[in-house]
């Protein structure tokens, strides 16, 4: 009997444990989402990452227009490739920028609005044609779909192309507001992760404005992004990297 009472006793403190921690859990839910909508350090890489890790492509996610992306443009990159590889000789940037829906019960559609490009070099804020900037690029969007590793067993799937467009980018400094009303409608979520994606952006330059002192050296300061959402009082202050 009193090997009985003890189980209770221990099933009953367990019960207790479980539901004070997902009280807990629970809790701290819009803590977790402020942490993720804020993070900063985002996926990136370039035609040179592996090779000369020295040029800094993580710089035009870093908030700061004083430090940038640098390489040697290579004019004899093939713009109309459609391979989109890591190691093709495009004078690219890929990184990751937002998800496709913002937290909520259910999943809150949240398109991209708006690319912010810096092109260009800056000192102590002021923009200078030392370095060589974009004249024209080509914007390529994918989309990776999430999925829920621990009840699907199964790692995402590698992105997939979504839209792209060419743009003119003017000569004269950041920052420059690029309109991508051209993406896809984003589908309705009932719960996470349906339909819920991450986007990526490829950025491939194709033509420069050369550089005053570095003729052929391509600088790009900072790229940022604005979403529909970008008032989120309730979980952060404003989704954009600065």
């Amino acid at each position: 009997m009193a090997v009985s009472k003890e189980r209770t006793l221990f099933a009953s403190l367990c019960i207790l444990s479980l539901i004070l921690l997902q009280m807990k859990m629970l809790s701290s839910v819009p803590e977790r989402v402020k942490m993720i909508l804020n993070a900063k350090h985002k996926m990136i890489f370039a035609r040179d990452s592996l090779t000369r890790p020295e040029s800094h492509a993580e710089a035009v996610f870093d908030g700061d227009i004083n430090t940038s992306w640098k390489i040697t443009f290579n004019r004899k990159a093939n713009s109309t490739s459609k391979s989109y590889l890591p190691g093709d000789d495009s004078n690219f940037l890929q990184m990751e920028l937002s998800l496709t829906h913002f937290p909520g019960r259910p999943p809150v559609p949240n398109p991209l609005k708006e690319i912010i490009l810096w092109p260009g070099y800056y000192e102590s804020g002021i923009f200078s044609k030392k370095y060589a900037r974009p004249s024209l690029a080509r914007l390529i969007f994918f989309k990776q779909e999430l999925v829920d590793i621990d009840r699907e067993f199964r790692l995402p799937e590698a992105p997939q192309f979504a839209a792209e467009k060419t743009i003119r980018i003017p000569d004269g400094g950041g920052p420059v507001a690029i309109p991508v009303d051209f993406l896809p409608a984003i589908e309705n979520s009932e719960k996470f992760p349906e339909n819920i994606y991450q986007i990526w952006l490829r950025m491939e330059v194709l033509e420069i404005y050369p550089g005053n002192q570095f003729t052929n050296e391509l600088s790009v300061a900072e790229i940022d992004y604005i979403n529909r959402i970008k008032d989120h009082d309730k979980y952060s202050s404003d989704h954009k990297n600065f």
